[in-house]
């Protein structure tokens, strides 16, 4: 007998997949893999439906073994799963039931981490149901922790990722992160600027929380009160940098190069990168003197959507960086990369606040689905390609000055 933790968000509690109710399906421009007891249901199934398809389309990989990889489904002439049906739901659940999915398709969108005496449990945000859940539910980022007793065999052995050793100390930075993101202030970007602080700060101390903690402490409530008073707000007002408009032209540059060569949400994410490119007038990939007038227009348009759309409540982006934090587990490890994990998440807060104020620009709405549609096919393609990680680090370590904080330059 053992006891093990394990922590549960809220919208993972809610989540339930709503069928042919979803804004866009998960059926879509996947590498769907069979392991190897689904694979042989799949090729010996009575139902010609089942077969005609599987004969066809399910493609045992040269290596495949019997874990989770042995095979996968190809996807058809439309780029779905050729199991996706016109009323937009699986016909392999409807003919053999859920227990005949394969393991990517009764766990998708759900995932669990084993740390070290507990389990992390969350759901990726390239489903639009989970960011419905996760931006639009007030309490969606609170999460209760719960204790397991399981029966263990002497010889049986939980498998832990070793890459995640996480401490007591790690537990209290990630909460102080949290904290942060949650207090009041004028504007995320704030909050934003004040954990970019604190992490620079933690650096200083090499990261030594529990020795030097009054000191931590006062830093964050400092911090805290500033966020409050607008003091953050100002001095974040005062950065700048000449270099700043090449960084930002630089990274339109990338979201052209990689979003429109990859495969994955192009039927939706393309107009709204050809938009943007169109917008700076960036056809040419060169940098124009309106770049600056087409800033201001934006920075405009972006006040309007704060405004007028489902996004003037606080709480929506909020919990946006929330669970970035929660799902990336941030601040649980890795924490001298802690600076270039918070410049990945603020680019891609830039593109996406980009991307809807454009949208907005060209008298578009913004509306709940359009702003879920738009997370989710975003997430779609960033957390399944290395290429942009790749891309976006060759171009930081080279506008850089030997350290992360010109990521501070975005959250103007």
């Amino acid at each position: 007998m053992k006891q093990h933790r394990e922590i549960i968000p809220l919208f993972y509690k809610k989540f339930k997949c709503i069928g042919d109710q979803c804004l866009s399906h998960c059926c879509r421009g996947w590498t769907i893999n069979v392991d190897k007891k689904t694979h042989k249901k799949y090729k010996t199934a009575h139902q010609i439906e089942i077969k005609e398809i599987t004969d066809k389309h399910l493609i045992k990989y040269p290596n495949g073994s019997g874990t989770n990889n042995y095979s996968y489904i190809s996807m058809n002439e439309e780029g779905n799963c050729p199991f996706f049906g016109h009323d937009k739901l699986c016909g392999i659940y409807k003919t053999l039931g859920p227990s005949a999915l394969s393991h990517t398709c009764q766990t998708y969108p759900r995932s669990k981490t084993q740390l070290d005496g507990y389990t992390q449990h969350s759901l990726s945000f390239s489903c639009p149901e989970v960011v419905r859940l996760v931006l639009f539910q007030p309490d969606s980022m609170k999460y209760e922790e719960n204790t397991v007793i399981e029966n263990v065999k002497i010889t049986e052995k939980r498998v832990i990722d070793q890459s995640i050793a996480v401490t007591q100390e790690h537990q209290v930075i990630q909460l102080f992160c949290r904290h942060l993101i949650m207090a009041d202030s004028p504007f995320i970007e704030d909050n934003l600027y004040a954990l970019a602080q604190f992490m620079v700060f933690l650096q200083s101390i090499d990261y030594q929380v529990e020795a030097n903690y009054s000191q931590v402490e006062n830093i964050f409530m400092s911090l805290v009160e500033k966020l409050t008073n607008g003091e953050i707000y100002q001095q974040r007002k005062q950065v700048t940098s000449t270099a700043r408009h090449q960084l930002k032209f630089s990274l339109l540059l990338i979201m052209l190069r990689f979003f429109t060569t990859t495969d994955r949400s192009k039927h939706y994410l393309l107009p709204a990168f050809t938009n943007t490119m169109h917008f700076f007038g960036l056809e040419s990939e060169s940098l124009n003197e309106d770049m600056l007038a087409n800033w201001k227009k934006l920075d405009d348009e972006w006040q309007k959507v704060l405004s007028t759309s489902c996004l003037a409540e606080p709480q929506i982006l909020k919990n946006y960086f929330l669970y970035r934090i929660y799902d990336e587990k941030f601040g649980l490890y890795n924490l001298k990369q802690s600076l270039r994990s918070l410049y990945y998440c603020f680019t891609d807060y830039f593109y996406i606040k980009t991307l809807l104020s454009v949208q907005s620009a060209y008298d578009i709405e913004v509306s709940m689905e359009s702003i879920q549609l738009m997370f989710c096919h975003y997430s779609t393609v960033t957390q399944h390609s290395n290429n942009l990680r790749q891309q976006l680090d060759e171009l930081i370590d080279k506008l850089n000055f030997g350290d992360d904080l010109s990521c501070l330059l975005l959250l103007n």
